[in-house]
């Protein structure tokens, strides 16, 4: 049939609510409760396995519900900090995967059911008049709670392209124009695919950035800097294919790179 023409009608209502309680001065308390509603594109709908051509029938769009709950704190007017902690569960998750026939197009399918829990914490700090530093860890325990193709079921799994545990810092030195600024981040082992077979092994990779800021010529405001970006050079994965076939999941990051780059503004 040469006529692939078609339509798919997809809609949702996606109510949310929050609030914000302070608890006194220093501390306020918060939380929310709201419906996500994502429809796969245009491509995820054509792209199908079969290698039929118009839109692809069984593909559903993703609908989740998230619950979020934290709160915010300041020490002395030095210290800042905030927790949060979540819980998403999602319906007809859309998941990437590939085929052997087709090796290096994505295709996407839809999970039953996953949840994702977990919390946020962070913490600002002014260590001295030209030192600060900021600190934040994410926990992640994303798994798929229902979810079964025609010939495995991946119940239980982990959810593949995400890290279940986070770590990231940030160090600051600034006096008068200039600055310099050191991240550190480290990142726990990332699933492959939803067969749980493989991980991308975990990493820590440090940048840095020194720089001037509000440097006057004339009527123009110049901040030049340079930045290093993997300090220590180390060989790690930036990110992962979900499901690729053959095994070809993993996107190298360069090695040591550097950039120099010049922010200017003009007038006041």
């Amino acid at each position: 049939d040469p006529d692939d023409s078609g339509s798919r009608s997809m809609d949702a209502v996606s109510p949310s609510a929050g609030i914000v309680v302070a608890a006194s001065d220093a501390m306020e308390l918060f939380g929310s409760l709201g419906r996500s509603f994502e429809t796969p594109t245009t491509t995820e709908l054509a792209n199908q396995p079969t290698g039929s051509g118009g839109f692809n029938p069984d593909l559903e769009p993703q609908v989740g519900v998230t619950l979020e709950a934290g709160a915010r704190a300041n020490v002395a007017q030095r210290v800042a900090g905030e927790l949060s902690v979540f819980r998403t569960t999602l319906e007809d998750g859309l998941v990437p995967f590939e085929v052997a026939s087709d090796p290096g197009r994505t295709y996407y399918r839809n999970a039953a059911r996953s949840k994702h829990t977990g919390f946020e914490a962070s913490v600002d700090a002014r260590l001295h008049p030209s030192l600060s530093l900021r600190v934040a860890y994410t926990r992640v325990n994303a798994r798929y709670e229902a979810y079964e193709t025609d010939s495995e079921d991946f119940g239980g799994n982990r959810v593949p392209g995400l890290a279940p545990n986070r770590f990231d810092g940030v160090l600051t030195f600034d006096r008068g124009p200039g600055f310099i600024e050191v991240r550190g981040l480290w990142q726990d082992d990332v699933p492959v695919d939803d067969a749980a077979s493989g991980a991308s092994p975990s990493y820590f990779v440090a940048d840095a950035r020194l720089g001037l800021d509000g440097i006057a010529v004339g009527e123009l405001r110049l901040a030049p800097f340079v930045g290093i970006a993997n300090l220590l050079d180390e060989t790690y994965n930036a990110s992962v294919v979900p499901n690729a076939f053959g095994s070809r999941y993993f996107e190298p990051a360069p090695p040591r790179n550097y950039r120099f780059g010049l922010g200017v503004t003009w007038g006041s």
